[in-house]
């Protein structure tokens, strides 16, 4: 018997092979989006063996994160874990070669807000290593400013003469 042509083919036919394929393609494209997902989750330590074997400090605290399961993204399950600001992210701040002075005190403030137990040392040695402004990183560095209030003030003169 010989095979049927297209139009002999019966339409129920037609239409169940069509879901067929399109079952077979959306299981494809389900298992494909899992599995690189799976792959995205480390096996094993890609760390290089210097770096594994270095001791960790005996003050060291590992963060408190709820394990993955390997059932959302995990880019999204890292990026719910907030990092902890310290005084060293304000050494992060540089001032853009384009910032003006006021612009960047005022992003160095709000990244402060952010910091607790800060002490003031490391504010000025902070805003005295990433302003580009030299006049205000020299009077920094001859009359440190012992509050927020000063160094604030300090800042608004050279402001000012920019």
């Amino acid at each position: 018997m010989p095979t049927p042509t297209l139009v002999e083919i019966p339409v129920l036919s037609l239409e169940q092979r069509l879901e067929e394929l399109m079952d077979r393609k959306i299981a494809e494209a389900l298992s494909s989006k899992s599995s690189r997902q799976q792959s995205m989750v480390l096996k094993e330590d890609h760390f290089p063996l210097e770096v594994m074997t270095v001791p960790l400090p005996r003050d060291f605290k590992q963060p408190k994160m709820e394990k993955y399961d390997g059932s959302s993204d995990p880019v999204d399950h890292l990026s719910r874990k907030r990092v902890k600001k310290t005084a060293i992210s304000l050494m992060q701040l540089a001032q853009d070669k384009d910032e003006l002075l006021k612009d960047f005190i005022a992003r160095f403030n709000r990244a402060m807000l952010g910091i607790k137990e800060l002490q003031m040392s490391s504010v000025v040695t902070a805003m005295m290593s990433e302003t580009r402004n030299r006049h205000f990183k020299m009077s920094l560095s001859k009359n440190p400013s012992n509050t927020m209030h000063k160094l604030l003030r300090k800042g608004e003169k050279y402001v000012d003469a920019e």
